[in-house]
């Protein structure tokens, strides 16, 4: 009884050939920073933090003396705020200051560190309420207010929350799109091939079972723009066999009829398949048909021959 022992081999069709499409490019934006951790703001429906007046009393119910800095606990539940997330690392806030003894201010800011001297609410002596909108950062899960002079109230309201978020599992950073946009190669996979005359199609590719009148089997591909394919990787199995690597455009969706040959190497022999698998590089091929891929045109690779060969894929190279 005899064994047959088959192995697959890639083989490398070279053809330094320019492509232009006549597509447009995606521009993009340069920003300032780059991507990767950033908070996410999320509005909420205000709830009432803190209020120093006596007849609320909500989490304090005097006034903020002289100079007297308040460490305000946001996260939790806190007030009449509830389900502050843990991971807020900032807070979106409607600050009001009222009731004061003496022209003053407010400073806002997370209790790390000095005051910052910019101040967020400015009150006169005598003035009505008078309130802003502040963001601040938090101190773990609290921040701080200072009153400068005198005695005043402050009622703090939350009307949104800052949390902590990656943006590169949602965007892609700049070197990702350049990749995606510019890839080194497009492989076709054995799903991608249809048989054509003489030829039979399978899970794991398409093969011409005899010899005969030369026929080809295809795939649909689409060709990035402005490339140079520089050549074709061919995953085949076969003893050596002569084949024919063809790129066709057209502008019709299906069929490509009356497509010209864009590209064509060959006749290329590819050498019988040995004990290992491996690229094989086939240089100075012949090249004809227009190199210009025009606007709107659809593509078509086709592998042709008249020998006996399975292939089972193919990989088509730029070098740009």
């Amino acid at each position: 009884m005899s064994v047959s022992i088959s192995r697959t081999r890639w083989a490398a069709v070279g053809a330094a050939v320019a492509i232009t499409l006549g597509a447009g490019g995606i521009g993009l934006v340069d920003a300032a920073k780059s991507s990767g951790e950033r908070a996410v703001y999320t509005a909420i429906e205000p709830c009432r933090l803190l209020d120093t007046r006596p007849n609320q009393n909500i989490q304090r119910n005097t006034p903020l003396g002289q100079g007297e800095t308040y460490d305000v606990t946001a996260i939790g539940d806190n007030g009449q705020c509830s389900g502050i997330p843990a991971d807020t690392v900032a807070l979106e806030l409607n600050v009001t200051g009222l009731l004061n003894t003496a022209a003053t201010d407010f400073v806002v800011w997370s209790g790390a560190g000095a005051p910052p001297n910019a101040s967020h609410i400015n009150l006169a002596l005598g003035a009505p309420p008078t309130p802003n909108s502040v963001t601040t950062e938090l101190d773990g899960n609290n921040f701080s207010i200072r009153n400068k002079f005198g005695q005043a109230h402050v009622i703090v309201d939350i009307v949104g929350i800052y949390q902590d978020h990656n943006h590169d599992d949602r965007y892609y950073t700049e070197t990702e799109v350049d990749a995606m946009l510019n890839p080194s190669s497009i492989m076709l996979t054995p799903g991608d091939f249809r048989a054509g005359e003489n030829w039979t199609g399978s899970g794991n590719g398409v093969t011409r079972p005899g010899a005969g009148a030369t026929t080809c089997a295809y795939a649909a591909v689409s060709i990035p723009a402005g490339r140079t394919i520089e050549s074709f990787d061919i995953r085949y199995v076969a003893q050596a066999v002569e084949v024919e690597v063809r790129l066709r455009q057209d502008e019709f969706a299906e069929g490509f009829i009356d497509a010209s040959d864009l590209i064509t190497t060959g006749p290329t022999t590819l050498e019988g398949v040995g004990l290992n698998e491996f690229y094989y590089a086939l240089d100075n091929l012949p090249v004809s048909g227009s190199a210009t891929v025009l606007p709107g045109m659809q593509h078509q690779l086709e592998i042709c021959s008249g020998a006996q060969v399975s292939v089972s894929g193919v990989r088509i190279n730029f070098a740009n």
